[in-house]
């Protein structure tokens, strides 16, 4: 499916808005919740009282008056029943003015990068509204100075303590958080492992031809992008590692997985028919996405008794960062995440301690 220029720009308006759509949803939740609290603290009061309800033959209309003349007549029923409806009026305010506080409230975003220096602009009416308050982690001096691969774990001890201080400072109920990066694909993958999934993150993309990074949204209109083609490849001989490809950005060639042994190994290949570096534009499609590979791989490595997997990943930063927190050592294989430079030369088992983590199938000395 070709989407135009004019397709694109929409959707663009739609995410600009999104996160508040998004945040106005959940104060409108909790205002219908108080309207039927309050229905329900009618029922308990009203009914017996009115003669149109007393005489009525309909059964629902009778239960009420029975509701209510039982609170009135019962002092233990009555008590249990106003403290009842109280106590749920309350939380549901209390819930409802939190979020109306929270509407325009700072949001905390990480922000990584690992090429060269990159500028972080955030998506400028979500800056209108809120209070956005960057915590960067700028590994691209340590990349440039790296000499032998093996000197990666460096860098991955500074951002893995980095994560956890980010952790321990931003992460809590009323936090609003996000991520936004451009950089290496095993490390971008790791910080979404370190995160976890415990704290729900808001995810940042930057178009190609833009200069900000914009707020990805939910959508409910799913036909409004691609679903993910599935391919499988299995060797002549039993193998017990897989290689697992998603291809949105750039179609991944055969002869660049050399490094890997690819004709040996279990393959499973996730695809877009039209690929491109803006083609995952919105929340939905992420969480859908990841689902996907996860439900399938996790299959694949029940079925084969899959001992290790092997990701190469040619998509975005926030599609890679969602792919990292949706990870967990208790329920996935050992994965290996590949960085791509004309072939696959590195990359970081993401469950091993940083000393034992880097990955080498080829030798840049």
């Amino acid at each position: 499916m070709i989407r135009s220029k004019g397709f694109c720009d929409i959707l663009r308006n739609e995410i600009d808005e999104g996160f508040k759509k998004d945040s106005m949803v959940e104060i409108i939740k909790s205002f219908f919740k108080l309207i039927i609290i309050i229905m329900f603290a009618l029922v308990g009061y009203l009914p017996n009282k009115i003669n149109v309800f007393k005489n009525s033959d309909n059964s629902f209309i009778k239960f009420m008056v029975d509701i209510s003349e039982l609170v009135e007549r019962d002092n233990k029923f009555k008590s249990l029943f106003w403290i009842v409806i109280i106590a749920s009026f309350l939380f549901c305010l209390y819930r409802m003015i939190k979020k109306i506080k929270n509407f325009n409230r700072k949001i905390n975003i990480i922000t990584l990068f690992t090429f060269g220096n990159t500028q972080f602009i955030f998506d400028r009416k979500l800056s209108r509204k809120h209070e956005i308050k960057s915590y960067k982690l700028n590994l691209s001096r340590e990349m440039n100075s790296i000499k032998k691969y093996d000197e990666i774990s460096k860098i991955i001890l500074i951002q893995d303590r980095e994560i956890e201080k980010f952790k321990s400072q931003k992460i809590d109920d009323d936090s609003i958080l996000g991520f936004a990066g451009i950089g290496h694909t095993p490390l971008i993958f790791r910080a979404g492992y370190k995160i976890g999934d415990d704290t729900y993150f808001n995810l940042f993309h930057k178009y190609r031809d833009g200069e900000e990074f914009k707020y990805l949204s939910k959508i409910y209109e799913t036909s409004l992008y691609e679903s993910l083609k599935i391919s499988k490849f299995n060797p002549e001989k039993y193998s017990d590692e897989l290689i697992v490809i998603l291809e949105t950005t750039f179609e991944v060639k055969k002869h660049e997985l050399s490094l890997l042994n690819p004709d040996n190994k279990n393959i499973i290949r996730f695809s877009l028919e039209n690929k491109g570096f803006d083609v995952i534009n919105n929340r939905t499609q992420i969480d859908e996405y990841v689902n996907l590979i996860n439900t399938e791989v996790r299959q694949l490595v029940k079925e084969n008794n899959i001992k290790v997997v092997h990701m190469i990943l040619s998509t975005s930063a926030a599609m890679t960062f969602a792919l990292g927190i949706s990870m967990s050592s208790h329920y996935d294989a050992n994965t290996i995440v590949y960085h791509y430079q004309n072939c696959y030369p590195w990359g970081i088992d993401i469950f091993k301690e940083v000393d034992d983590c880097v990955v080498i199938t080829k030798d840049n000395n």
